[in-house]
């Protein structure tokens, strides 16, 4: 397994350094490299409005086949990215993930669209105070929740990205359904969830695999968004064996 890519896509509102244990863990067995999203690490002066700006983005950096790990809004640019880049998509692994982040018809399993409207409203004008607000949810329903939160909240003290960045990360949730990309893989698929994440819900798992039955999905029961802070060796775990059985 050592000699497969497998690239990492962080989620939204936060820097990449929060995954940084959960990824030397799993560089013990792929060779791993994290791939920020525009914006996050480096200045990226584009606006990016919906996700095929964000593929169009991010597919230059995925220069030979691997595995697309993502979480979050990471994961949802991996099932776009995995459309988009054909057979050098050798699998998806959904950290947290979904394809649809709001509800909308067919889909109760994320969060309400105002809620995500009502952050967009203020983020540029208060990334501090939506940030902050955001880690409160990531670490909502964890067993670890305080913990979880002081991590989250030291991670975003000052905002890993331009307001407007932020804006656009949050507008391409907000519009986002992926659920055609994920009916339509083609290649493996596995989805990892916390089983009391407030923002991606357990029956998520459920749903996804409607839509794509080769997809094999775990919960940890007692994580929220953030499972790899909360939870690590287990998190690290499951990712081990839904990748070894992925069979790439």
């Amino acid at each position: 397994m050592r000699s497969i890519r497998l690239k990492v896509l962080p989620g939204w509102g936060l820097p990449a350094a929060v995954m940084l244990e959960y990824v030397s863990e799993l560089s013990a067995h792929f060779h791993t490299e994290i791939v920020n999203l525009p914006g996050y690490g480096t200045d990226y002066p584009d606006r990016l409005r919906d996700m095929g700006g964000l593929v169009d983005a991010l597919s230059p950096q995925i220069k030979q086949p691997c595995v697309l790990l993502g979480w979050s809004l990471g994961g949802m640019a991996a099932l776009g990215l995995a459309s988009e880049l054909g057979d050098k998509a050798l699998g998806v692994f959904l950290l947290a993930s979904t394809p649809c982040f709001v509800n909308r018809p067919g889909w109760s399993h994320g969060v309400l669209q105002d809620d995500i409207g009502r952050m967009l409203e203020i983020v540029e004008d208060q990334p501090g105070h939506v940030l902050q607000g955001f880690a409160g949810l990531v670490a909502t329903g964890d067993a670890a929740a305080q913990t979880t939160l002081r991590s989250l909240k030291d991670a975003v003290a000052e905002p890993p990205a331009r307001p407007a960045t932020l804006a656009d990360g949050l507008q391409i949730l907000m519009i986002s359904d992926l659920r055609n990309e994920l009916a339509g893989l083609k290649c493996p698929a596995a989805l990892l969830l916390g089983g009391e994440d407030r923002l991606v819900h357990r029956g998520t798992a459920e749903a996804s695999h409607a839509l794509f039955p080769g997809l094999r999905a775990e919960l940890i029961e007692d994580a929220g968004h953030a499972p790899f802070l909360s939870c690590p060796r287990e998190t690290v775990k499951k990712t081990l064996q839904l990748l070894k059985g992925m069979q790439i």
